[in-house]
C-alpha cells in the first residue's frame, strides 16, 4: 500500500487482544483523533490486509494490561521496534514484565495495585515445551490463550505479584523451565502433529496427559515443601487450550515471509500467530511484526470468492 501525504487521517494497527469470549480482536487506532477501533474476526472471513511501510508509535502502558496503550503524543514514526524512546520511558508494564519478585522496581502506583492482586504462577506447554509464567488471577485463562498455549496448568497463587515473581524465579531454576518461548518454537507447534494423544483411554500410560501431569505434580509439591500449603495449588489440572484457536485445517503449514499484502481466508489465532488460509495451504506469521503499521482491511463473507494469490514465491516451505 502506497501512504498517503495526509497519514494522520490513517489508522495504525496497535496490537491484537481476546474478547470477552476469547475470540480474536484487532486494536487500531486513528492517527488523526486518537480514537480506538476493533475489529472481531471469525473463522472462514475473507481478509484482505494492505499495509504501509513506515512504522508508528504505538503508544505506552499506564497499566498491567498488555493491550491496553496510551497514544503516542507526537504520532512518531520509528526505526527500530514499536515505540518511541519518550514512550518506551514512560511505559509502565515493562519494569513489571522484568520483575523477578526481589523487589519492585516500578513506580509506587503500581506497586500499590499489585500489592492486593491475588496472582497466579502458572505452567504451559507448547509442544514438548514447558514454560513457568506468572498473571493476575482474574485473566488466567486470557493470559494462556494469548500466548497461544496447548496445554496449562495453574500450580500456586500468591497474594500479590512480588511473591508470584519469586516463586517463578525459583522454579525456573530450580527445574530448568523456561520463562519465555521463542515464536520460532511456538511456529513449529502449529504443524506438528503428536504422535500420541493427549488422553490416550487405550494406553494411558503413554498418554501425554500422564506425563504433563507428572510433571506438574512435582513442580506444585516442591512448591507446597517450599513455599507452603497455603500458596501451592495441591491438585494442578491440566487444561487442553487448543479448542480457543479454531485451527481445524488440515494441510500443509507454511511461514509468510511477506506480510505486507495480505489475501486470504482466516482460519484462527494461536497467541500472536495469525493463521491465513491461502490456495488450500495454511500460511502463518506473527501478528505482531504489523504493530504501528498504517492498515487498510477488508473483511467478506463469502468464501467461495475470494482473490487466488499469485505471489506463492513469498510463502516458504519451512516445516516439512
Amino acid at each position: 500500500m502506497q501512504e498517503s501525504s495526509n497519514s494522520a487521517s490513517a489508522k495504525i494497527f496497535v496490537d491484537f487482544d481476546l474478547s470477552p469470549s476469547y475470540t480474536p480482536l484487532l486494536i487500531f487506532r486513528n492517527l488523526r483523533d486518537d480514537s480506538v477501533s476493533t475489529i472481531n474476526l471469525e473463522y472462514g472471513k475473507t481478509l484482505v490486509w494492505k499495509t504501509g511501510e513506515s512504522r508508528y508509535c504505538v503508544g505506552y502502558h499506564v497499566k498491567d494490561e498488555y493491550h491496553h496503550y496510551e497514544p503516542c503524543p507526537s504520532k512518531s514514526i520509528v526505526e527500530k521496534g514499536i515505540q518511541c524512546s519518550r514512550c518506551k520511558n514512560k511505559d509502565l508494564l515493562f519494569p513489571c514484565m522484568i520483575c523477578n519478585g526481589s523487589e519492585c522496581i516500578n513506580i509506587k502506583s503500581m506497586w500499590n495495585v499489585c500489592e492486593v492482586t491475588p496472582t497466579s504462577v502458572y505452567i504451559t506447554f507448547f509442544g514438548d515445551m514447558m514454560k513457568v509464567g506468572v498473571s493476575k488471577k482474574d485473566r488466567l485463562l486470557k493470559r494462556w490463550i494469548e500466548q497461544g498455549a496447548d496445554y496449562a496448568s495453574e500450580i500456586a497463587v500468591a497474594p500479590n505479584g512480588l511473591i508470584a515473581r519469586e516463586i517463578e524465579s525459583a522454579v525456573s531454576k530450580e527445574f530448568e523451565v523456561t520463562k519465555g518461548v521463542r515464536i520460532q518454537k511456538k511456529l513449529k507447534s502449529i504443524s506438528i502433529q503428536n504422535e500420541r494423544l493427549f488422553e490416550d483411554t487405550t494406553n494411558p500410560e503413554q498418554s501425554i496427559k500422564k506425563e504433563y501431569n507428572n510433571r506438574v505434580k512435582t513442580i506444585a509439591e516442591w512448591i507446597m515443601h517450599k513455599y507452603g500449603e497455603t500458596l501451592a495449588v495441591k491438585e494442578p489440572i491440566i487444561r487442553d487450550l487448543q479448542q480457543f484457536y479454531g485451527l481445524a485445517f488440515k494441510g500443509s503449514v507454511s511461514r509468510l515471509n511477506s506480510i505486507d499484502d495480505l489475501h486470504g481466508h482466516f482460519a484462527g489465532m494461536k497467541g500472536a500467530l495469525f493463521c491465513l488460509e491461502m490456495q488450500n495451504r495454511l500460511c502463518v506469521f506473527d501478528i505482531r511484526e504489523l504493530r504501528g503499521k498504517i492498515s487498510e482491511i477488508e473483511i467478506a463473507s463469502d468464501h467461495n470468492n475470494a482473490v487466488s494469490i499469485t505471489s506463492q514465491r513469498s510463502i516458504t516451505d519451512f516445516f516439512g
